[in-house]
């Protein structure tokens, strides 16, 4: 089983405050970051007082045998439009970053581990969450 990090799945495992998240994280194949995650990750590190660190953790989480980052292709962008499109029928919107991140693991057929519960608005996707 793969499984995909969202934003906040990430930062909770490198706290270390979720026994839950780290017992799904340590049972899959393979841990996958979508891209956006990793700018979200990026520009959090730039505001806090810890960036040099937490960069260095990152490229240590990224450099594991398990993990694999995603990036966008057309077919991402067709379903960044459906879900986007979908979710404004709905009228349900969500945050832009988070609707790539949903099309990134539709695309891949990825669980998404995560604590933001509009995810749920999105038929396609599957999730976790870790609480």
């Amino acid at each position: 089983m793969k499984i995909a990090l969202d934003t906040n799945a990430y930062s909770s495992l490198q706290i270390g405050n979720v026994p839950t998240l780290k017992n799904i994280v340590d049972e899959v194949e393979e841990i996958i970051l979508p891209f956006i995650v990793v700018a979200e990750l990026k520009a959090g590190f730039h505001k806090g007082q810890k960036k040099v660190d937490n960069y260095k953790k990152l490229e240590k989480f990224i450099g594991m045998d398990r993990v694999q980052l995603l990036w966008a292709d057309d077919l991402t962008n067709e379903l960044y439009a459906r879900i986007w499109s979908d979710l404004s029928k709905l009228g349900k919107p969500i945050p832009t970053n988070d609707i790539w991140i949903a099309a990134v693991c539709v695309q891949h057929q990825l669980v998404l581990a995560t604590n933001d519960i509009h995810f749920s608005n999105i038929s396609l996707l599957q999730t976790v969450n870790f609480e």
